[in-house]
Formats: structure tokens, sequence, C-alpha cells
């Protein structure tokens, strides 16, 4: 059997979104934001939320009725890792390269971080559960409501009928019978909060209207706020560094570094990656380096600075700029210096520090 074990401390110091099946999940996907949560984090589809966001990085659910339903196939066509319950394992014939979890052996209300297994009354207390084991450090929650929208409890409910899945009974329970198990999710719910304090996480419900008041509450819109502020702390951080500590903090960070050779002046610049954003904190060489323009970026932070101070006052700004104006990802950079036949500049190695 294919356990998640696997995946324990995968995606350390990052971002998760769980993306959960209530209403409220419906007016989330009509704000431009949804349509950029892969830049911010991973994202976890709950079930039927395949259906929102059919790039899922991993996809949770407890509940093998699952298969009956019509957005089965989008499950099984996408790309990303699915994690299921073991009582799935009797169809494991049709789950090739699922990962699998046995239920904590604890009652709701308790978690225990030496147990290995998560949370297993619900599938967005398992996603939650499996966020924190993974190592991220932030966790947003979507479509978590405990409440229904003018009779409707799931977000494609509120889709023109013709587009909502279908499914063969049975496949799911009428609302009152869900709803009657709320009062045990919000036990899970309390405990995956002291769990997630244990570990230093923070975990976030997107829906300010949302009946569970166990996490804090924020317009999803504010995401984006919170991302700003963390890394604030991190301009902070760099700006009581001492020489030779760059590195140190890199590691640290469990960032990534890149090299970009520059073949018109036969130089090495060496780059760190801040999230989304290429910042130069070295050069092989003193002197003026190449320049990457497009789309927002350039790159002379270390063009024969006159004294050290000089060359952390222009990191801290630079880092300033790209956090207030949001300019491209990591994944376009590496299109722009890859495409850069003019100034020939050539991608060399990007790798990631454990």
């Amino acid at each position: 059997m294919n356990t998640y074990t696997q995946l324990i401390d995968k995606h350390k110091g990052e971002n998760a979104f769980v993306l959960g099946a209530g209403c409220s999940l419906y007016f989330n996907t009509k704000e431009p934001l949804f349509s950029k949560l892969h830049e911010y984090g991973i994202v976890i589809a709950v079930n039927s939320a395949v259906l929102a966001d059919k790039k899922f990085d991993y996809w949770v659910s407890n509940d093998s009725l699952c298969r009956r339903w019509s957005w089965w196939k989008n499950v099984k066509k996408g790309k990303g890792i699915k994690v299921v319950r073991n009582s799935w394992l009797e169809f494991k014939k049709d789950l090739d390269g699922f990962l699998y979890f046995k239920p904590r052996p604890t009652s709701e209300d308790i978690i225990n971080s030496e147990d290995v297994g998560l949370c297993y009354c619900s599938s967005v207390p398992s996603s939650i559960d499996l966020a924190i084991q993974m190592g991220c450090k932030k966790i947003f929650i979507l479509g978590l409501d405990h409440t229904d929208h003018s009779g409707k409890d799931h977000f494609w409910q509120l889709w023109p009928s013709n587009l909502r899945p279908s499914a063969h009974p049975p496949a799911q329970g009428p609302w009152h019978q869900q709803s009657s198990l709320f009062p045990i999710h919000l036990k899970a719910y309390k405990a995956l909060k002291k769990f997630a304090k244990e570990k230093n996480v923070e975990i976030y419900n997107c829906n300010p209207k949302s009946k569970v008041e166990v996490f804090k509450k924020i317009e999803f819109k504010n995401m984006k706020k919170l991302n700003k502020e963390n890394k604030m702390e991190k301009i902070k951080t760099l700006m009581t560094l001492k020489d030779g500590e760059y590195l140190k903090k890199i590691k640290d960070y469990n960032h990534k570094w890149g090299v970009i050779f520059s073949q018109q002046s036969n130089s090495y610049q060496f780059y760190l990656i801040d999230d989304e954003y290429y910042i130069e904190v070295g050069s092989e060489r003193r002197g003026a380096v190449p320049e990457i323009n497009k789309g927002g970026f350039v790159y002379d932070v270390c063009a024969d600075p006159q004294s050290k101070e000089e060359f952390r006052d222009k990191l801290i700004a630079l880092f300033r700029n790209r956090i207030e104006n949001e300019l491209v990802s990591i994944n376009t950079l590496i299109k722009i210096v890859n495409e850069d036949k003019d100034m020939g500049i050539e991608k060399i190695g990007i790798e990631e520090i454990k």
C-alpha cells in the first residue's frame, strides 16, 4: 500500500489552499485571485471541489461514493496526487497511483502528533491534517460553510442546471443528514487548531459568514495581504544579516537558488528565489552585470556597489518593489531567460536546497 507518509514535510514553509465544496466557493471562484492560487501555494481539492480546480496539486477524500459522480473522471484525469482513506483499498484496481491514509487511532477531538494517520470524520479535516503534516505554514480554507445558501449546500448547485454534475445513487445523503454530523466535525477542527499551534501553523477560514468559528476568519481577497506581511518580515530579517550569512538564511527559508551564465561577459550571477521573485544576491566579479528588463525585471543590485551597506539597501529596495508591484512569477522569468537570445543569457541550473 502506497501511503501518504511519503508527503510528510514535502511542502515545508509553503501555503496551502484547501477547497471545500460549500456554496461560498462559488463566489470565491468569481474573484480574479482564484485563478492565481497556484502562484501562492499548493491547492488541495476536497471531493467535488475538483470541479473548481481541475489542475489541483492534491485531491483528498474519505468517501468512496465519490466514484458514483460524473466528476470522478476529473479526479482520474487530474495530474495531481490523490490521497484517500484506506477504506478505498477494495477499489485499488481502479486507483492506480493513489496514496492511502489510515484514520488516526484517537477520537475526533484528540490529535497526537506522534501518531501516523489523518483526521477521518470528513474530508476537509483530513485535508487540513495533511497540509499540516506536509509542513505548510499558512492554510487557507475555502468553501467551509456548515450552512446552506438559499436552499443550496454545494457550490456547483449554484450553476445552471445543465452544468451541474450528476450521480448514480446512492451517492450523497440529504442535507439534514450531512449537517447532523457537523458537531463531530467541529471537534476535529478544534483538535486541528491545537495541532496547528503546536506546529506553528496558521489556519484561516476564508468565509466570514461560515458557521465554523474555530479558525480565524478573513475575506478571501485579504489572503494576498497576509502573504505580503510575511515577505516584509523577511525584509526585516535581511536588514539584520551580517556578512556571509545570506546563504545560511537561504537554507533556513528552504528557498531555491539559481545560477545564470552570461556568454557576453563570461561570468556567473547568483539569484535567490523568494517565493515568486528572483533577487540577485551575488556575482563572481565586480562591475556591471547584464540586465533583464522584460516584465519589469532589472537586476543591477550587484553592479559594483560602493559598500556592503549600499548592497543591502539596494536588495531591500528590490524586495519592496517586487512586493508592492506584484511583478511576474518565477516561471515567467525562467521563460524570459531561456528565450533571451539577444543578450546571450543561458540558464544552466536551478535546484532546491533542502
